[in-house]
């Protein structure tokens, strides 16, 4: 923060996406996030970006697979979210 933001908070959390997502409302965005059951280090963060933005009104799906932060979890997560993109893109009906 001192690098980027001289040191100021107020610049930073203006900035800071769960920051942004506690004060705004979007509810015309949507999101799909993957996370891996045995991720030990970002599978709570994917827990807390969800409940962030279903907060901020997202349409937001988490889809939790066995696994950890590999291609073994991420292939399966994207082949799941891009049904869920081309219906979100009026692309399939």
């Amino acid at each position: 923060m001192r690098a980027t933001f001289g040191g100021d908070e107020a610049a930073f959390r203006a900035v800071n996406p769960l920051d942004v997502l506690a004060s705004r409302r979007f509810p015309d965005s949507a999101g799909f996030l993957v996370a891996g059951a045995d991720d030990g280090s970002y599978r709570q963060q994917a827990h807390e970006i969800y409940a962030a933005t279903r907060a901020a009104g997202m349409d937001v799906q988490l889809q939790e697979l066995p696994g950890g932060h590999t291609w073994r979890v991420w292939a399966p997560g994207l082949q799941a979210a891009l049904p869920w993109l081309a219906g979100r893109l009026e692309l399939t009906a």
